[in-house]
């Protein structure tokens, strides 16, 4: 994962096994690297291996998991752990220094990862051009924008120089 030759699709697979040991030489990894690294797709597979390892799966409790499980994953009964919290501020910040075109994409990774709304939008305005990522993220996370995302978003959903797709996923958001 460190050999700069390494090629892009087995340091993305390393990343994507740190991601899934919770522990704390895994998680100790991927924060290292992503402090170090300045190529934004390793970069990339470094931020998601830190937001698939800011939850972990809960223990089984014994009992059923009723009618109607959650299926959006990546976990079915995700928790935090005592590694979550640095796990989070290393993501956000690596949102927040990210290229304007790649801020959207680590966005949406954190997303699908079901990141908490509140701080993964704050950082989103706080950063230029951040209404495509608010949109991806929120996209992504699904649920309703935050009263202060709202206008970052109606200017994605309506600025007629962005893509098509990315206009409507703004209205979805809306």
């Amino acid at each position: 994962i460190d050999a700069t030759a390494t090629p892009p699709v087995v340091h993305r697979a390393a990343a994507r096994v740190l991601g899934e040991l919770h522990t704390a030489a895994a998680v100790n990894a991927v924060l290292a690297r992503l402090e170090s690294t300045a190529d934004p797709a390793r970069r990339a597979n470094l931020v998601w291996a830190a937001a698939r390892l800011w939850r972990r799966e809960s223990a089984w409790k014994g009992d059923g998991w009723g009618t109607r499980p959650d299926t959006r994953g990546p976990y079915y009964a995700a928790e935090e752990w005592e590694a979550s919290p640095r796990l989070r501020d290393a993501a956000l910040a690596s949102l927040a220094r990210a290229s304007d075109a790649n801020r959207p994409g680590l966005a949406r990774m954190l997303g699908l990862h079901r990141f908490p709304t509140d701080p993964v939008v704050k950082a989103l305005l706080a950063t230029p051009a951040g209404g495509a990522a608010i949109v991806a993220f929120l996209d992504a996370a699904g649920g309703s924008p935050p009263e202060a995302a709202v206008p970052a978003v109606a200017a994605a959903a309506t600025a007629s120089a962005s893509p098509v797709p990315d206009r409507l996923a703004a209205i979805r958001v809306l």
